[in-house]
């Protein structure tokens, strides 16, 4: 059981990452993180968050993602880096307005 699911977020985690994906695809195994949050995926994650090359779409709906991590053992490392793309200009302003509910859901 263990072994598949790893396997699943895996997958998953590859196609949140593949800039050459469908953004729906990639928008679709974003949002399984809110109900199935993986915390070791998180510096992964985060990267796609922080990458400004990326489709603006895709980094909102993994922002919102990320607000539904208030347990996880990442949470310090998730609020700093949402606050560091929050204060980035180069940061489309939907994105910015997307952290700021991330940062409240995380009661931050």
């Amino acid at each position: 059981y263990f072994e598949g699911q790893a396997k699943r977020y895996d997958r998953s985690l590859a196609v949140m990452q593949d800039k050459g994906a469908d953004p729906k695809e990639r928008i679709s195994a974003i949002r399984f993180l809110r109900n199935y949050n993986n915390h070791r995926q998180v510096p992964s994650l985060l990267t796609i968050l922080k990458d400004q090359g990326d489709e603006t779409e895709v980094r909102v709906v993994l922002a919102e993602a990320l607000g539904w991590f208030r347990w996880s053992v990442q949470k310090e490392t998730i609020v700093q880096a949402l606050k560091e793309v929050g204060k980035n200009r180069a940061t489309p302003q939907e994105l910015r307005d997307e952290i700021e509910q991330s940062l409240v859901r995380l009661r931050f």
